[in-house]
């Protein structure tokens, strides 16, 4: 270090603590949001685009929700019965996979122990079902 940057730190050093506090904190952010685990989150923009490209969808809302109205293909697994119905999906292990649900709360803790159990390519639509519909993309209903 230079003596006047010394000097500086020295005189300052409430302000660069404030500096390594806010970076420190940018980069835990960065790195939550990142991916809970290498959970990528997409928006329903990209989630089409993984979609055409042959992703799998997962909804992970409740089967009455699923049943009113689901993304068109989606496969129906509730979060509280992920962990039973694992073989369902076990064989879409090497496809990109696109998780939801309502409004992506579940769907995170779901992707994240997707993620834990080998699926590497999984995705978290941010916003959920409610974003999808937001942006009037297709819907199937019962």
């Amino acid at each position: 270090m230079t003596p006047l940057l010394k000097e500086f730190v020295a005189e300052n050093w409430y302000l660069f603590i404030g500096l390594l506090i806010v970076v420190l904190l940018l980069f835990s952010d960065l790195a939550r949001r990142r991916g809970g685990g290498g959970v990528v989150p997409v928006g329903p923009g990209e989630a089409t685009r993984l979609i055409n490209r042959d992703a799998v969808v997962l909804d992970v809302s409740s089967s009455a929700d699923y049943e009113a109205s689901h993304i068109p293909g989606a496969l129906g697994i509730p979060e509280k019965e992920l962990a039973e119905q694992m073989a369902r999906i076990e064989k879409h292990k090497d496809r990109e996979l696109v998780v939801y649900c309502r409004n992506g709360n579940q769907s995170v803790r779901a992707a994240s122990s997707l993620r834990r159990a080998g699926f590497e390519k999984v995705h978290n639509l941010v916003g959920g079902f409610n974003a999808w519909t937001k942006d009037n993309l297709p819907v199937e209903r019962a």
